[in-house]
């Protein structure tokens, strides 16, 4: 099975314009599977591959660099780049020696050192794109695009139910468990889990309990979807703030969780300061949770949260897939008076308001907090939308309308 990611057009336009390339991404999500087959497409041109998750070659790498380049030549692509530092001044000096585009596609699961390294050896040499797992476009094949309600198009004429939906949540969007169909998907996490914590993230931080950092995995997990308490997950994990905070950038760091920055005006006196947080997979959070069934997924009082999570992620994928940064553009809002806007889409000057339920019969009042955003002055307020299981684009009123969850 074949699915055509969005971003191709992005790498392809970097490989034109830029020496080098860093596509980051968690563990698993395709970065070198989409790399070799532009390869071999001819999208882009590669002459040498290398993984430093190969003993010998990270050895030779850290040990000598020059002679590693004198045996890997360009286009080349390194995967697991940010284990050999030692590299990057090397990559620039063969940059500044050569100075064309398309040199180097160099991938990293984890953005610790890694940008670090970026910005002190290759800064105006490299772009920097994102690969996340499977959006539902890509799966579907739907056109490729930023997600806005003015915008939206519902492109999938197929009738999907709530079950159908929660599927797909239950499942996640790995590339892996979407093109296996016989594979076994708890086992699948559970050693993408040993994987992570064990193979990559102890080279980072030091983690002496395991155990104690799974836990941690898992209350992340159950607050998908929700404000971000730090003195809550201190408490539930007997852990000071302090571990918390750099846990949780380790987690954001591995592309494994995704934080939404709260929305702020000064047409408001009060608004809340606290982050909402999403993990990166549906799937993976469930695993993490322990939710064992389809049918317990249903009856989950957790699946609300999962509902939304994939409605958010979905959304970020339609930008980070276009090269965009999310995170200049999507916030959410809650005053001291507990009105609340699940998620704002704020482009061009222009903020959209979104609601996220399950419904699949929405009403104007389910969005009636929208009317608030009226107090901005200096941006214009457009289209709101209640993103929901619906089978078509429905308008409720002048200002809102129903949006197919189908069809993100």
């Amino acid at each position: 099975m074949l699915v055509k990611r969005n971003i191709e057009n992005q790498i392809i336009n970097v490989a034109e314009t830029f020496p080098a390339l860093i596509l980051t991404g968690s563990r698993q999500v395709g970065k070198s599977t989409l790399l070799k087959y532009l390869a071999d497409e001819k999208k882009i041109k590669i002459n040498s591959y290398v993984t430093l998750d190969d003993y010998n070659d990270l050895k030779l790498a850290i040990d000598d660099p020059e002679e590693f380049f004198l045996k890997y030549k360009t286009p080349l692509v390194i995967d697991e780049i940010q284990k050999a530092p030692q590299l990057f001044q090397m990559i620039k000096k063969i940059i500044d020696k050569e100075p064309k585009n398309g040199l180097f596609f160099l991938t990293g699961s984890e953005s610790f050192g890694l940008m670090k390294n970026v910005s002190e050896t290759l800064a105006g040499r490299v772009a920097i794109l994102e690969l996340l797992p499977f959006s539902t476009t890509e799966i579907n094949q739907y056109k490729n695009g930023i997600f806005l309600p003015t915008t939206f198009k519902n492109y999938n004429d197929k009738s999907m139910t709530q079950d159908d939906i929660c599927n797909i949540i239950y499942k996640g969007l790995f590339p892996k468990i979407t093109i296996e169909k016989n594979i076994d998907i708890d086992l699948y996490y559970e050693s993408y889990i040993k994987t992570y914590i064990e193979r990559d993230l102890r080279q980072f931080i030091n983690i002496k309990n395991l155990m104690k950092f799974r836990n941690f995995l898992s209350t992340v997990a159950v607050r998908s979807g929700c404000e971000l308490i730090i003195d809550e997950l201190a408490k539930d994990n007997d852990i000071d703030n302090k571990t918390v905070l750099l846990w949780l950038s380790a987690l954001e760091a591995s592309n494994l969780i995704f934080l939404i920055q709260p929305f702020y005006s000064s047409e408001f006196k009060k608004l809340t300061k606290r982050k909402k947080i999403y993990f990166c997979d549906c799937g993976l959070a469930r695993y993490l949770i322990g939710i064992n069934s389809l049918q317990s997924l249903k009856n989950s009082f957790l699946i609300g949260q999962l509902w939304e999570t994939y409605v958010v992620i979905e959304i970020i994928k339609s930008f980070v897939n276009n090269g965009k940064q999310y995170k200049n553009s999507l916030y959410w809002f809650r005053n001291n008076s507990k009105e609340e806007i699940d998620l704002i889409i704020e482009y061009d000057n222009i903020i959209y308001p979104i609601e996220i339920k399950k419904t699949t019969t929405p009403n104007y009042t389910v969005a009636k907090t929208f009317s608030i955003l009226e107090r901005i002055k200096n941006k214009k307020i457009g289209l709101g939308s209640v993103i929901c299981n619906v089978q078509d684009i429905n308008q409720l009123n002048a200002t809102t309308v129903a949006l197919p969850i189908k069809s993100l």
